[in-house]
């Protein structure tokens, strides 16, 4: 699916859904939190330039509540057929600070990878006062971490959140999202169930693109001999990052690809007879 950046839309209706918070918003200072639907009953609205409007969104149940997303509500979007389309909190948070932390994180679960999200601040009554950010994502049908990088912004004037997923395209999609958090982009904050594993599975690593470290999470569901290799586009073999028995359960790895070369990499894991590879990109 080939996409595009804009950095215009048109704004043909607005529709608000949840339930109404008045007032301004303290976000949680201690982690960056500003949206956790579990946690969260904030007003959303959405918009598209389709006529006439088809694109939704909800508060719904986590379709995959495992790996780095546990939450038990998350929000979905489900895109229209037009180009434009996205949604807002309608709460009006604290203006936010940039000096000490500059980088927003958010939980995606895509439906195909290689498109755009879309994240953007505004200011409260003026949305043409705003600072954006765009990611894409590396996988999908699966939660991942993505990046955005408001170092730029302006402290002290944006209020509202606006999301664009798959910005620039033109088919209907459901995305779900999560956990909005500003960071000071080293940190590794591992969401996922102390429960049992109930299958074998290998995660997508968090943040991807990441620079220099990243957290990869797996599970078994018995006691097996585990191996977790990382190797070059080439299928030379990197570094081996697990090689042991491991009991049942869920376990993350801090991969630091400090000294690497930037570029993509594979994982693999390995446990019994369940095989998965999946990819990583380093920029630097």
């Amino acid at each position: 699916m080939k996409k595009q950046f804009y950095t215009i839309f048109c704004l043909i209706q607005v529709v608000a859904i949840f339930s109404t918070v008045q007032g301004q918003i303290d976000y949680d200072e201690r982690n960056g939190m500003f949206v956790n639907f579990d946690d969260d009953n904030y007003s959303w609205a959405r918009w598209d330039c389709a006529s006439p409007n088809t694109a939704q969104m909800s508060k719904v149940d986590n379709p995959d509540p495992r790996g780095i997303n546990t939450s038990a509500k998350v929000g979905r979007f489900l895109t229209s057929t037009c180009t434009y389309e996205g949604a807002y909190c309608t709460a009006k948070f604290k203006v936010i600070d940039f000096t000490e932390k500059a980088i927003f994180k958010i939980k995606v679960m895509a439906p195909l990878d290689g498109l755009v999200f879309l994240f953007k601040l505004e200011k409260y009554d003026d949305s043409e006062v705003f600072y954006e950010a765009s990611a894409t994502t590396t996988t999908y049908n699966e939660w991942e971490e993505l990046s955005f990088d408001f170092s730029g912004a302006t402290s002290n004037v944006y209020q509202k959140i606006v999301v664009l997923p798959d910005f620039g395209g033109e088919y209907q999609e459901y995305w779900y999202f999560d956990d909005i958090r500003l960071t000071d982009g080293n940190d590794t904050e591992v969401a996922y169930s102390e429960d049992l594993a109930k299958s074998y599975y290998l995660a997508q690593n968090y943040p991807n693109p990441f620079n220099p470290t990243t957290t990869i999470v797996f599970a078994v569901p018995r006691p097996s001999q585990v191996t977790l290799k990382l190797y070059d586009t080439l299928g030379k073999e990197v570094t081996t990052l697990v090689k042991e028995e491991k009991q049942a359960g869920k376990y993350s790895v801090l991969l630091d690809a400090s000294g690497w070369t930037s570029g993509v990499y594979f994982y693999k894991l390995q446990a019994g007879e369940f095989c998965q590879y999946r990819k990583l990109l380093l920029l630097k």
